[in-house]
């Protein structure tokens, strides 16, 4: 289920067309919404400063209470990890990854101690002992779904989440290449075999999440450990989305080697973790059921 986010954040898209032109319009769903929306403006600005000539911004124009772009139909980096899934299964996207990997990691950056960071998500200060390498800014949805490819060319779309300050960059590649698993979920479990092991990153029954090994070993090989990551990546959510309960992190150390993935029945899928009464009150329910049949059937025992 896809989270919703707070209304203070919250945002409606839609595609018109105006003069023969189509265009794609971003519009406040709530009076709360406003100021966000206006922010954006200032974010698209500062990015086209921040990328530079190592990519194109793609910048709206605010009019009347609603952000006006350019409809652009060019294949995202996402899609052309799909097509090098299915095309060339070998692969299994791994090339078109690393660029962008090179991409993130080739812009403005420093070593430093993510200060603003830190308290911005609620980070505990004892995670960052020493300095990270940082990006300058934080653009932490130029994940690859918001990037636009055109030959050598990239666009970058969907400033909302872009913060004015240090953010690590291995916290913005890891949510690239997490949001490749999650976009990606149905066709990775499709193609699982010898060759394109997963393993089991969260979730139980059949709503577990799986992570092709292959991609893993990037985020493994990353100097912020992945547990760090995958919470940085929660304290985001908690921040911008209603949050249901927190999918648990069920990521074994070394990695289960998953080859094959079967559907699980429903009724063994209906785990445990789904249950809303804590055990300890069912528990508490089956005692005092016996308590009652044992003292109404006293006699049975009375030989």
């Amino acid at each position: 289920m896809k989270s919703e986010r707070k209304p203070q954040f919250r945002l409606t898209h839609n595609i018109s067309e105006q003069n023969n032109k189509k265009l794609f319009i971003k519009s406040a769903a709530t009076e709360d919404a406003y100021d966000f929306l206006q922010d954006v403006i200032k974010k698209e600005k500062i990015s086209r400063h921040f990328f530079g000539d190592k990519a194109t911004v793609i910048s709206g124009t605010l009019r009347d209470n609603c952000i006006y772009y350019p409809y652009i139909e060019y294949p995202t980096v996402e899609q052309l990890i799909i097509d090098d899934i299915n095309i060339d299964n070998r692969n299994f996207g791994i090339s078109i990854i690393h660029k962008y990997i090179s991409f993130i990691s080739n812009l403005p950056s420093k070593e430093c101690r993510p200060e603003r960071f830190i308290e911005e998500f609620g980070i505990s200060y004892n995670e960052f002992k020493k300095p990270v390498n940082c990006l300058l800014f934080g653009p932490i949805d130029c994940i690859p779904s918001n990037i636009l490819v055109n030959h050598n060319t990239w666009y970058i779309i969907d400033h909302e989440w872009t913060y004015e300050f240090p953010i690590p960059i291995d916290f913005i590649i890891y949510r690239g290449i997490y949001s490749l698993v999650i976009h990606l979920q149905e066709l990775i479990k499709s193609k699982v075999s010898k060759e394109h092991p997963v393993t089991l990153l969260q979730g139980y029954g059949n709503n577990r999440t799986y992570f092709p090994l292959s991609w893993l070993e990037i985020v493994m090989s990353m100097e912020i450990p992945i547990k760090k990551l995958v919470n940085y990546e929660r304290l985001f959510q908690k921040k911008a989305f209603v949050m249901n309960k927190p999918t648990h992190l069920r990521l074994k150390n070394p990695p289960e080697k998953i080859f094959s993935i079967k559907p699980i029945p429903f009724w063994i899928s209906f785990s445990i973790s789904r249950i809303s009464i804590p055990i300890r009150y069912i528990l508490y329910f089956f005692h005092f059921i016996l308590i009652k049949f044992r003292s109404s059937h006293s006699g049975w025992f009375d030989d």
